[in-house]
């Protein structure tokens, strides 16, 4: 009985021509990420402006929501990249009665806002924006807040104006966007496609006032893995989790006395 041997020296040469044919798709889809990160990561949604409309520098700019007396701090928020600052009522429903001025920012492209949202240039228009709150409030505390992307916003601007910022609260956050891209699309070169990696945890290496970080243990979005990165880069976080929120529904347990935990004490007047 003789036996036939099957050669598969013919194996390489097709995974070759394989890996020939797919390679075109892979850059064009790689460029395609690139060319329209701005729509994918900031799907941006108009809306009318409210009643309490905030102009910074003779524009539209979000929303200004005052305490019935005179407010204790200024609490500065940004929103996710979901939305506009008209879905995030509950902030100043709640800040309110604690005697906050709320002043929620609205992104460029955003809401009743004009222009467009860029990624790389987010970084700098959120940071005028503070400017001008801080210019229009002279001598009251700011903390600044934010939730999902706005917490990557907010601590970019906390990293930047460190001095003139008295606490942070960053809800649902990220370590470093291109950390989360990277665990979503493991094959893509993330950092080759980013045009800013938002990397939160060297911002605030540039800050030392008391900071907040609130995860939702039920998160699929950025999951909490994520903000206890942070969390254990920044030394002194207050590390706050809500076990059995989601990234949308961690509003619910963010009542009144949720906030007094995470707003930073020797903040308010």
């Amino acid at each position: 009985m003789s036996f036939q041997t099957r050669s598969f020296h013919h194996i390489p040469g097709l995974i070759r021509r394989v890996l020939l044919w797919l390679l075109p798709g892979y850059l064009w889809a790689v460029g395609m990420l690139w060319y329209f990160q701005d729509d994918l990561i900031l799907p941006a949604t108009r809306a009318p402006a409210g009643a309490s409309a905030l102009e910074l520098a003779g524009h539209y700019a979000g929303e200004v929501h005052e305490p019935a007396g005179a407010a204790r701090a200024t609490v500065v928020y940004f929103h996710g990249n979901g939305g506009t600052v008209a879905d995030r009522s509950f902030v100043w429903h709640t800040l309110n009665p604690l005697g906050y001025r709320v002043v929620l920012l609205e992104y460029p492209g955003y809401g009743a806002r004009a222009g467009r949202a860029r990624i790389d240039e987010l970084i700098t228009s959120s940071e005028a924006d503070f400017d001008r709150v801080r210019a229009r409030y002279p001598g009251q505390p700011i903390i600044v807040a934010g939730e999902s992307f706005g917490a990557g916003v907010a601590a970019q601007v906390v990293g930047a104006r460190g001095k003139d910022v008295c606490g942070a609260i960053l809800v649902t956050p990220w370590y470093r966007l291109s950390e989360l891209v990277r665990e979503k699309l493991p094959i893509i070169p993330v950092r080759a496609l980013l045009k800013t990696e938002y990397a939160s945890d060297l911002a605030l290496q540039a800050y030392a006032g008391p900071v907040t970080i609130v995860a939702a243990g039920r998160d699929a979005v950025i999951p909490m893995h994520h903000a206890r990165k942070l969390a254990d880069a920044y030394h002194g976080a207050q590390w706050v989790l809500v076990p059995g929120a989601t990234h949308d529904s961690w509003p619910r347990s963010a009542d009144a006395a949720a906030w007094q935990r995470w707003l930073p004490s020797g903040c308010a007047g």
